[in-house]
């Protein structure tokens, strides 16, 4: 009785506070949070109102720690703590309210399923011709998580295992239209080791700056987008200690490298690619 536009959030006051004060921190403010308009919010509504996981753990939270319940196994790199699972799905559920500015995704990838491990948030598509892929004909297209050993076994779930690293796969305009900016609770997804955007003519803005808290991103790959989207690239993203491949191609917006380079340590990248695209400023050597 609490789903969709009959949930009054003074009904469920108590699971919102804690489920709030999960999230607000210097990537989601408690401003944005007030705004009852932003995709915080609505993600926000949709945890403590609809997402039967994420309600589970936070009604089964340990009332004298605050602690919510153990996951089943966790991911390799958030552990097995509820709060990770409850803050991923509020990072995706943001960015799927953030990119639907003009309406919902022509295709869903039943993303927001309330009963279903964010895992199971995508669906494989058949590969175009001169299309490759590591997974082969079939191209999985939205989040994806990896089993921690064998890279290529997509995981459906946490059920038997942890989960290793995950991959956002936003490609393919005849499967899905993106439309809005991305939004920075991208940063919450610390799994990511992949983040790859192609064919959506509907972004605008730029790279939010909180991929710089995407320690295990390895590989960074915008291509075909439209003339809104680009921007300064974040110096935050060179950075990242496991990043190796930054990829532009046939962009139409105009694309700014950083006039300086945020780095503490020895960075990994073995190549910057760029084609067809719009590029002002120095590109950074390693």
């Amino acid at each position: 009785e609490e789903a969709g536009n009959t949930c009054i959030i003074e009904n469920v006051q108590d699971r919102y506070d804690v489920a709030e004060s999960m999230v607000v921190s210097d990537i989601t403010s408690l401003e944005t949070l007030e705004n009852t308009t932003s995709p915080q919010w609505k993600a926000l509504e949709w945890i403590v109102c609809e997402d039967e996981i994420s309600i589970k753990l936070i009604d089964g939270r340990d009332l004298t720690t605050g602690l919510l319940p153990k996951q089943a196994h966790g991911t390799k790199v958030g552990g097995d703590a509820g709060e990770a699972q409850v803050l991923r799905r509020y990072a995706l559920a943001t960015f799927f309210f953030a990119t639907s500015e003009r309406g919902p995704w022509s295709e869903q990838w039943d993303f927001l399923s309330p009963d279903a491990h964010e895992c199971s948030w995508h669906q494989n598509v058949t590969s175009r011709q001169g299309e490759s892929f590591p997974f082969g004909e079939l191209i999985p297209v939205g989040y994806v998580c990896l089993h921690p050993e064998r890279s290529l076994e997509i995981m459906l779930s946490d059920a038997e295992t942890e989960l290793g690293h995950t991959a956002f796969n936003l490609l393919r305009s005849d499967v899905i239209n993106l439309t809005g900016t991305l939004p920075p609770e991208i940063g919450y997804l610390e799994d990511l080791t992949a983040l790859l955007l192609q064919d959506q003519k509907g972004l605008r803005g730029s790279i939010p700056s909180t991929v710089g808290n995407l320690a295990n991103l390895q590989s960074i790959t915008f291509s075909k987008s439209g003339p809104y989207f680009g921007g300064e690239i974040p110096s935050s993203l060179f950075a990242l200690p496991s990043l190796q491949y930054v990829t532009l191609l046939l962009n139409e917006g105009v694309w700014e490298f950083p006039s300086t380079i945020e780095s503490t340590q020895e960075n990994s990248i073995k190549g910057i690619r760029i084609g067809n695209a719009i590029i002002s400023g120095t590109i950074p050597s390693y």
